[in-house]
């Protein structure tokens, strides 16, 4: 089951000459495609010359030789973080969760109201700044994104996760957004047999308590961060059909750049190699076996290509996500998404040719790819 984007359908095509936008279907056998597909095939010359810069350098961008002890580890938020916002911790079913919640300075036009939630270990008041929010945003549905950040399931986020969550709070905050940071646990100590039941645990708690808030909840996360919310909506909705329940659930997802079949088995995947300049081969191979511990690779509790996605159709959730084509996890995820079509799931996605492994998150180096990525995500988070 392999992917060749060389060889895209007609209705596919871009223009470069004309527009650097295109609405495309990513499945030419629906007249009337359920998955939106926004398609670029731009590239800056900043990008381009980054690209080079680090393509020798990719081992070392990726490697990681802290191993993390079982369990949720416990995070220090980030400078980049704290500076633009205040961050909350709190633990629920075991996990670690990092509420992201905009302070307001001079230059701010953003009042904070944050309303306790059950669980919350912190002792910081939640109260509203001065000149608050208005009554009229007060009225407004709330909505939450529980950001699980990538790293090979063996890192926990980085501080580019930390900022650009942080943009993500500050930027839907008037929307009536808050932005929560998962830490999971971590691989090898917590591979999946271990963590994804302790996550399922969490999630199901979460949608308990977002169904008594009334708050309506958005699953996200990058590279492996959107392996697990793909892996986990599924899970979840298959068990709700098994017992005949319909349990709380999220009304969306956000994938960036998901590895989405941990077989590694995509032949794709060696000739987008030599565009990838940060993912090699040998390196998801390896980070996929420590996930997957005991389990089958083809579980689809950690490579949801291979699950039946009528469970999330029936439900009405959306599946949105982003994807660059110079990323060797591209293929899979670019069949994840014909899937989802095929199951007439609605969505969004950002299909980006010359772009790399989760571009959205270097919007804070000046990139104009990075923040073309990230804006197309609040977009899409706003109108969700």
């Amino acid at each position: 089951m392999a992917v060749n984007p060389a060889s895209t359908p007609a209705n596919m095509a871009f223009d470069a000459q004309t527009e650097p936008y295109i609405n495309i279907n990513s499945d030419i056998h629906s007249s009337q495609p359920t998955i939106h597909v926004t398609k670029r095939h731009d590239r800056s010359t900043l990008m381009m010359l980054l690209q080079l810069l680090i393509k020798p350098f990719a081992a070392q961008l990726v490697s990681n030789d802290t191993v993390f002890p079982a369990g949720s580890p416990q995070l220090t938020p980030h400078k980049r973080a704290t500076k633009r916002c205040r961050v909350q911790e709190r633990k629920v079913e075991e996990i670690y969760l990092y509420d992201i919640v905009p302070t307001v300075g001079k230059k701010s036009k953003l009042g904070v109201a944050q309303k306790r939630m059950p669980g919350e270990t912190t002792t910081e008041p939640a109260a509203a700044a001065a000149g608050g929010i208005k009554e009229e945003e007060e009225k407004k549905k709330k909505r939450r994104v529980y950001y699980y950040s990538g790293g090979g399931w063996q890192s926990p986020a980085n501080s580019e996760h930390w900022f650009f969550v942080s943009e993500l709070a500050k930027q839907l905050h008037p929307h009536g957004y808050t932005v929560t940071l998962v830490s999971y646990p971590l691989a090898p100590n917590s591979a999946a047999p271990t963590s994804f039941p302790a996550i399922m645990r969490q999630y199901r708690a979460l949608m308990e308590l977002a169904e008594e808030e009334d708050e309506e909840v958005v699953l996200a996360g990058d590279s492996a961060g959107g392996n697990i919310v793909l892996a986990v909506l599924i899970q979840a909705l298959m068990e709700d059909e098994r017992d005949g329940i319909e349990r709380p659930t999220c009304t969306s997802v956000m994938a960036i750049s998901p590895s989405t079949d941990l077989t590694r088995s995509n032949a794709d995947m060696h000739s987008i190699a030599k565009k990838d300049p940060i993912l090699r081969v040998p390196f998801v191979i390896d980070t996929a076996k420590k996930w997957c511990g005991e389990w089958s690779p083809q579980d689809v509790r950690v490579s949801p290509l291979y699950a039946d996605l009528q469970c999330i159709r029936k439900r009405g959730v959306k599946v949105h996500g982003v994807v660059g084509r110079y990323d060797i996890l591209s293929p899979d995820a670019i069949l994840f998404r014909e899937k989802c079509n095929q199951a007439r799931i609605q969505g969004e996605w950002l299909d980006w040719d010359k772009q790399i492994h989760v571009f959205p998150l270097i919007f804070r180096y000046g990139l104009r790819e990075g923040h073309a990525g990230k804006d197309w995500v609040l977009d899409v988070l706003r109108r969700t």
